[in-house]
Formats: C-alpha cells, sequence, structure tokens
C-alpha cells in the first residue's frame, strides 16, 4: 500500500474544500484534496444544484411556443452538460496547478485519529495528516411520516430533478403512498 503524509487533508471538493485546499496549497503547506466522484469537482453548486437548476431555467425561459419541447429540453440539457463539464474543469485545472496540492480520487475512510485510507478500486492510498478536514456535504433527511408505514416514491430534489431525461408535461413533488387514495388524488391534479 502506498503511503503518503501531508499536512492538511481535504475531504470532499466542494466549494469549502477547494478554496481551503487552493488558499494552503499558495501558502506552501502539504495537502491532499480527495474526491469520491470525478463528476463533483467543484462540488454540489456547479454540479447538482445552482448552476445546472439556473441554466435549466434560463434555458426554458428562451423556448418559443413553435419550439419541440422534448427537442428544446434534449438542447437545454446538453447546454447544462456542456457547462458543468467546463466548470469541473476548470476547478481541476486551478487546483492541479498548485504544486503542494495532491488531487486524489476515491472512497476516503477514517482509519486513525490522523490517518485515512483511500481506494480507488483496486489501488489503496494511507494518506497521515495532522489536520482533517471533512468537506463531504449532506445527505437528505428521510421525509417519511413516522406515522405511517408506507411511503411514496422518493420525490424528485436537485442532484436528481435536473437530471431527468425527458420533459414532462407537468410535476408533482410531495411525499404521499402512491397506491394509496391520498396519492391517487394528488396524482389526478398534475
Amino acid at each position: 500500500m502506498a503511503e503518503i503524509e501531508v499536512d492538511v487533508l481535504v475531504i470532499g471538493w466542494g466549494k469549502g474544500g477547494k478554496t481551503l485546499a487552493g488558499a494552503l496549497g499558495r501558502q506552501g503547506r502539504s495537502i491532499a484534496l480527495v474526491e469520491e466522484s470525478t463528476s463533483m469537482y467543484g462540488g454540489s453548486c456547479i454540479n447538482i444544484a445552482c448552476v445546472p437548476t439556473k441554466d435549466l431555467v434560463h434555458s426554458a425561459s428562451e423556448r418559443r411556443p413553435a419550439d419541440d419541447p422534448q427537442a428544446w429540453f434534449t438542447y437545454a440539457v446538453a447546454g447544462r452538460d456542456a457547462l458543468t463539464k467546463k466548470l469541473r474543469a476548470r476547478n481541476h485545472a486551478m487546483l492541479d496547478e498548485v504544486d503542494s496540492v495532491t488531487l486524489i480520487d476515491g472512497h476516503a475512510r477514517f482509519v486513525g485519529p490522523h490517518d485515512v485510507e483511500v481506494t480507488a478500486g483496486a489501488d489503496v492510498l494511507s494518506i497521515r495528516a495532522q489536520t482533517i478536514v471533512i468537506n463531504t456535504g449532506t445527505r437528505r433527511p428521510n421525509l417519511r411520516s413516522p406515522r405511517r408505514a408506507r411511503d411514496c416514491s422518493t420525490p424528485p430534489r436537485s442532484n436528481t430533478s435536473s437530471r431527468f431525461q425527458s420533459v414532462s408535461s407537468s410535476l408533482a413533488v410531495g411525499m404521499s403512498d402512491s397506491s394509496s387514495p391520498e396519492c391517487s388524488r394528488s396524482s389526478a391534479h398534475r
């Protein structure tokens, strides 16, 4: 197993992590930045939240009534994907050019108070750092009502709703059991 030691290990490439890694790296500190997903360089805002959502909203506002909705949607999705790809590449380049920052793709897990093991396929890297910053974001809470044993399908979230591949004439967002009368009523009102 390969091993490295750095001053600061940052787990997660979001806004805070990339900014901290870049600033400390430019000050000459040795930094390792680990990101589990190459599609998340730059964090949620540029990849699944603010930027892609606003880009799709802007594209929707540009559609003319004569434009085919599915064709326009396909065009808008391609534009969104090109934009987020460009932003990911720029975020990667901004840190890749800092000599004291080491960029690592893989899944990090703690094996000690100052030790993390990063796996990427069959490759394993051991990282030791005096300071470890966790910048992994959050997971949505379970919104299922404790009073109900059944639950509707999961409603769209920022990381899924901006990834639809076809246009829909309507969209209902909420939580209820799709086989229950409540879901049937809410589905009928779309």
